[in-house]
């Protein structure tokens, strides 16, 4: 408050008015202002109120004097009458008086104390706004993965950065080139989506793998896989036809542009599945030149040998593994010739005229021009055969039996005591008269005697 300013307010009103203005400012006001521009200028403040007042005091006498002087004549007006207002309706000295030292005391003493933006800076109540970030005051928190409060040129204005974060803030994490990273454009890592490729697609061991894209989440996502079947790989897809068996899983083969799988006893050829062990176009080989078998053979484990039916003379000559052997009957009396057959692989009768297979009991014909000589044989015969070499040997034994015939032993009594009833081999050559003898009983000694009383002719001696 100027000086000027309260001296004629204390002019106007006086020094009861004065006080009395005092008086209502009331201790609280008094005690404000006190604290708020300290005790120094309180006293001065105090010092000019109190000459001022003194100041009024003095001259007020004096006018009164000048006015008597002038005006001694008129009459005194009464105390009551006096207009006060322009003193009331005057700025008091606590509010309504403007005072700059006072208002600049209070203003600083509800400012926030602390660094400016982009200053250094330990921890948040180092700076004025409570953030410090980067080392910096900074003007918000700034704690995103992609943002930066120290950046070149913009130091205290939190800013968003590109590629890594910045140290202090959060890595983006992620795998390869599915890892995330700051686009200058936010506060969060991104992260690339499936049109970013972290695979591409395989195809190995009959499988086939899709390629694979990143998922938004910093991951390469999981390839699908699927079976070629029959069909081999291509470079990273499986193969869907072919032209040969290359292009075909181990085991099968390329028919009619498809892999087809071939049997457990069957080899993929080139466009087929072929048993090389049975099949006479391929025996033995794929390649079915040199390995074709002829129209009398038969493929038999990989080898060309001769086909059922087809005449042979061992086992191994046969496809089958068995050569059949037929012997000739000429006389036909069932009795094979063992020392004249024929083969057939395979064959179950023969396919020959005038053969016959063995006979189940092994026995074979000794003669087989001459239908009475054969194994068997039970007639007796004077004469011995003429067509072979074997004489009386009709039943084929390689001896020679002559048949049993009366009288061809001494007279003597059998079991049932019949004198001259035994049989016996005559001691004559086969085919000569045999002379028997003719027995009869002596009972005059006892025991009795069958003795030989008569020689006589009792047939021609039969031989087999």
């Amino acid at each position: 408050m100027s000086s000027t300013l309260a001296e004629t307010n204390v002019d106007a009103a006086g020094p009861a008015a004065v006080e009395d203005r005092v008086d209502a400012m009331g201790s609280t006001v008094a005690e404000t202002s006190v604290d708020a521009i300290g005790s120094t200028e309180a006293e001065t403040k105090v010092d000019a109120m109190g000459s001022m007042a003194a100041e009024t005091g003095a001259e007020a006498p004096q006018a009164s004097d000048a006015a008597s002087r002038d005006i001694s004549h008129a009459p005194e007006a009464p105390s009551a009458a006096t207009d006060l207002s322009p003193i009331l309706d005057a700025p008091s000295f606590a509010s309504d008086v403007p005072n700059a030292p006072l208002d600049a005391a209070m203003a600083a003493d509800t400012a926030p104390a602390g660094s400016p933006l982009g200053a250094t800076c330990t921890k948040p109540s180092d700076c004025a706004l409570g953030y410090c970030s980067d080392g910096v005051c900074c003007d918000s928190a700034c704690t995103g993965g992609c943002q930066y409060c120290a950046l070149v040129g913009k130091v205290g204005t939190c800013s968003y950065v590109t590629g890594s974060p910045a140290p202090g803030h959060p890595a983006c994490g992620g795998i390869g080139v599915c890892a995330g990273g700051c686009g200058g454009q936010g506060a969060s890592c991104s992260f690339p989506g499936r049109q970013t490729s972290c695979g591409a697609a395989i195809c190995t061991d009959g499988t086939a793998y899709s390629a694979r894209t990143c998922d938004g989440a910093g991951t390469c996502s999981t390839s699908q896989s699927t079976a070629c079947g029959t069909f081999a790989c291509g470079t990273t897809a499986c193969l869907s036809s072919c032209s040969d068996s290359s292009q075909c899983v181990v085991g099968a083969a390329c028919v009619s542009s498809k892999c087809v799988q071939c049997a457990a006893s069957e080899t993929a050829c080139s466009n087929l599945c072929a048993n090389l062990q049975t099949d006479n176009a391929h025996c033995g080989s794929c390649s079915g030149t040199g390995s074709a078998c002829s129209a009398n053979q038969q493929c038999s484990g990989g080898k060309c040998l001769l086909a059922t039916g087809q005449p042979c003379t061992a086992d191994v000559q046969c496809a089958v593994g068995v050569c059949a052997f037929f012997y000739v009957d000429n006389d036909q009396d069932g009795y094979p010739n063992l020392q004249a057959r024929s083969g057939w692989c395979g064959a179950t009768y023969a396919l020959a005229a005038g053969f016959i297979a063995p006979r189940a009991d092994g026995k074979w014909d000794c003669c087989d021009v001459d239908t009475l000589v054969h194994p068997d044989q039970a007639q007796y015969f004077a004469v011995s055969t003429a067509s072979c070499s074997v004489g009386f040997d009709y039943d084929c034994s390689g001896t020679i039996e002559k048949q049993p015939m009366a009288g061809s032993e001494p007279c003597a009594f059998d079991a049932n005591q019949v004198c001259g009833s035994a049989m016996g081999t005559p001691s004559e050559d086969c085919g000569s008269l045999h002379h028997g003898q003719e027995c009869q009983a002596v009972t005059t000694v006892s025991p009795p005697l069958c003795v030989s009383t008569t020689t006589m002719v009792t047939g021609t001696v039969g031989c087999h």
